[in-house]
């Protein structure tokens, strides 16, 4: 099947999004489209609580100091 979807489109990402139409409407056409889109709310609900958690992590990390340098005044040995 990709080799078939890589000869019809051509590039990856066209494949890529072929095989996500072609899926989407097989879904719909045997009367699953409401399974799929609550599928496809749940995966963004999700993406979204991830997001938001690394973020406050993220914040928290940087407000913290995590990324300052430890001995700010010393020079690199390398650097000589």
């Amino acid at each position: 099947m990709r080799a078939l979807l890589a000869i019809t489109c051509g590039t990856v990402g066209a494949t890529f999004v072929t095989a996500a139409a072609i899926t989407t409407l097989l879904f719909a056409f045997a009367g699953h489209a409401g399974e799929l889109a609550l599928a496809a709310f749940v995966v963004a609900e999700w993406s979204l609580a991830f997001g938001f958690v690394f973020l406050v992590i993220a914040f928290l990390a940087h407000a913290g100091g995590v990324l300052e340098p430890i001995n700010p005044g010393t020079e690199d040995p390398l650097d000589v």
